[in-house]
């Protein structure tokens, strides 16, 4: 889908794909800028049509460099006796906006938020400096580019990512909140580097491919942290941090299982710990949840293993790190 016509000045300038024609007229004096797609529907969405000025008539332009290595250039004049002494040397940076990312994806968490995972383009694409990133419950992102649109709108967006969330090691993510369950949801993402100007009037850049995802209610994520700790003769401690997600919807209770072989199949017992009392009976504030297993044989090493539970299902299990058997001072002599 490039141009393979003639070049030069005050040419008709015609579309190239798919039958269409395009028909670029100059209003006024001001400044030309670049038309693209979608915002004019040219047709393919990723055509566009470049204008500017016609050249001076002292230029000499050259093509062909790769992009963000550096160019030096020099010159020197030449009349009928020979050549002159060259020029300052001056250098120069063919820039360009940097190509889309490398990998797209998403994680459904719950019926109010996804989870998006990329990284950086795997192609040159001059110094990083945030990721655009769009969602729209249209794939047309008609929302996503309104001016309504940031990085905390219900439903649809438009936020910039830098900083902090892209300075560890890719793929990077990031967690769309404040959606509807039960709706498709469409993402797309650019990356963005030193050409990047928010104030532009037209957004030159690279999207990714579209990708969507159904907002659903989900199991929990698993508890973590869980371990076991001394208690008594015949009791231990099981102590266990409550889960990062819900999953959108209110946790129940949580199921402990325990046993004295890892297979969980030997003299399993369960018991049943409500949200309410495993949010009230912490290790102290701010710290893991704890119950109590109680009727163990003295000595004898148990294993211990924890999930969250909600209106959807259990979590995957939170196995305590390391058996235990209980156990009580000596008695007296």
């Amino acid at each position: 889908t490039s141009y393979q016509g003639a070049s030069g000045d005050e040419l008709a300038v015609r579309g190239w794909a798919g039958g269409y024609e395009y028909e670029v007229r100059f209003l006024g004096n001001g400044a030309p800028r670049p038309i693209s797609s979608p915002e004019h529907a040219l047709v393919p969405v990723d055509a566009s049509v470049g204008v500017r000025p016609a050249g001076c008539a002292a230029c000499l332009y050259a093509t062909g460099f790769p992009s963000f290595g550096t160019v030096y250039v020099r010159g020197r004049a030449v009349n009928p006796l020979g050549p002159g002494p060259w020029s300052d040397v001056a250098e120069a940076t063919p820039q360009r906006v940097p190509d889309a990312v490398g990998s797209f994806s998403l994680e459904v968490l719950s019926g109010s938020e996804i989870r998006v995972f990329w990284s950086p383009p795997p192609t040159a694409s001059g110094t990083i400096v945030g990721y655009t990133l769009h969602w729209d419950t249209a794939d047309t992102f008609d929302a996503a580019e309104g001016d309504a649109a940031h990085c905390d709108t219900a439903e649809f967006g438009s936020c910039l990512i830098q900083g902090a969330p892209i300075a560890g090691t890719p793929p990077y993510d990031s967690v769309v909140a404040r959606l509807v369950v039960n709706t498709t949801y469409y993402f797309r993402i650019a990356a963005r580097n030193e050409l990047y100007d928010p104030l532009a009037e037209v957004d030159t850049v690279r999207w990714s491919e579209t990708i969507s995802g159904v907002t659903a209610d989900q199991v929990p994520l698993a508890p973590t942290g869980a371990r076991l700790a001394l208690a008594g003769r015949d009791k231990l401690q099981l102590r266990f941090a409550l889960p990062v997600s819900d999953g959108g919807s209110n946790l129940t209770h949580f199921l402990v299982e325990y046993d004295t072989s890892l297979s969980f199949g030997t003299n399993l017992r369960r018991v049943n710990v409500t949200a309410a009392a495993a949010a009230e009976n912490v290790l102290h504030e701010g710290g893991p949840a704890v119950t109590y297993l109680t009727g163990l044989e003295s000595g004898v090493v148990y294993y211990a293993r924890v999930a969250a539970v909600n209106e959807v299902g259990p979590s995957p299990w939170g196995v305590a790190a390391a058996p235990t058997a209980p156990a009580a001072a000596p008695d007296a002599c």
